[in-house]
């Protein structure tokens, strides 16, 4: 008979959710002193906020999107993905990366290439195994967008080190980022209407029409060829088309109980603000403001916004704790980060001479809810669940 692994190691979501709290507070005040110049990036390749973009996407969201992953195969297939050693194995090789990332160096990122290849491969050997055994076809899309962050990440690096021209990164970085918000798309589609239809009384107000998610993800590749490419009628025609998708997604699902359930209204309104960043991107040139707040506006607000809602919600609920009685505090925390996007992406149009001041701010209230986030969850992600089950 095997030991139970410890509590922090029995799944997936556990030492990634913490870990991504954790690393976004100290990736986020590195990049506050970088701009306030109290410390300098000492990687001649690259500009220094790329090597920002690239931690926010495939340092601390790909942390987000891996803890949840591994817990939710595991809810699809009925099978095992990573626990024990090969969870810590798969943990250890993510935040090696992460020390790399926080003072990069030319001799440090090749280390870094290799912890960063790792890591995917015994992802990817973890999430398709149980999913092959119980012959679930209806996720191969996720893998392969797993796939492609591979190739992203390694030639992301490969660029970083002067293995091919640095030129390379940005487009790089830009694919991967609307990967991100491909994938959240598609997830949210599955799970907000549902987790609306529980929180509400009145089910039937929930709807979704037939054709947005197709027009939505055609729209989606559209603008990320037109952005790294950058063909601006294009960015703008596919940035509207995708705005009015996502709108009439969002009026589907939209219900005026929802602003009663935390859980629910963060996950709409990152949805919103990823569909303003498509306008805001596609539109920059047009309304003269730094293609930059489209940019935050998907990622801050955006990408921000619905994996600190998603952390919570799977934390307290494979925890053992009742969704429906968040703890109180919650709420303040995802109003926070949404005053912090507000300020990153919207206040800049009205008052461009406050820019740098408004980023520094929305740093500022960026950090303080993922400290927030800690102090309401790092105790659940360390304890064993409340009502006594594995997990």
């Amino acid at each position: 008979m095997h030991a139970r692994p410890l509590t922090f190691l029995q799944t997936g979501f556990r030492p990634f959710f913490l870990g991504a709290m954790l690393y976004s507070v100290v990736a986020m005040t590195l990049w506050t002193a970088q701009l306030m110049q109290l410390t300098r990036l000492d990687l001649d390749t690259l500009a220094p906020a790329l090597w920002h973009g690239r931690e926010m996407v495939f340092g601390y969201a790909m942390a987000v999107i891996s803890g949840f992953l591994l817990t939710a195969v595991q809810n699809w297939t009925g099978g095992k993905t990573a626990q024990g050693n090969m969870l810590l194995a798969l943990f250890t090789f993510w935040l090696l990366s992460r020390l790399i990332a926080l003072y990069p160096s030319a001799a440090g990122v090749p280390a870094m290439l290799v912890s960063s290849v790792l890591f995917y491969l015994l992802l990817l050997w973890v999430l398709v195994k149980p999913l092959i055994q119980a012959s679930n076809h209806a996720q191969w899309g996720i893998i392969g967008k797993l796939c492609l962050f591979l190739g992203l990440d390694t030639f992301f690096l490969a660029s970083a080190i002067g293995w091919v021209s640095p030129s390379y990164a940005r487009p790089s970085l830009l694919i991967a980022m609307y990967t991100v918000i491909g994938l959240i798309l598609m997830m949210a589609q599955r799970v907000v209407p549902s987790f609306t239809r529980n929180a509400i009384a009145e089910k039937t107000q929930v709807q979704d029409y037939r054709y947005v998610p197709s027009v939505s993800l055609v729209g989606l590749m559209t603008f990320a060829a037109a952005d790294v490419l950058s063909w601006q009628p294009l960015l703008l025609t596919s940035g509207l088309v995708l705005f009015i998708a996502n709108a009439l997604r969002l009026y589907g699902w939209y219900t005026s109980e929802i602003f009663r359930r935390p859980l629910v209204w963060v996950l709409h309104l990152a949805v919103a603000f990823i569909s303003i960043g498509f306008v805001l991107r596609g539109a920059a040139e047009i309304l003269h403001i730094p293609p930059a707040l489209g940019l935050h506006a998907m990622a801050y607000g955006g990408i921000g916004l619905i994996t600190i809602g998603m952390m919570a919600r799977v934390s307290l609920g494979h925890t053992g704790r009742n969704v429906f009685e968040p703890p109180k505090g919650l709420a303040l925390i995802f109003m926070t980060l949404a005053a912090g996007a507000i300020l990153r992406v919207l206040l800049p149009i009205l008052a461009p001479e406050y820019y740098f001041l408004l980023i520094q701010l929305s740093q500022f209230l960026w950090i303080s809810a993922f400290i927030g986030m800690l102090a309401i969850f790092a105790r659940p992600l360390l304890s064993a669940r409340v009502d006594g089950r594995y997990g």
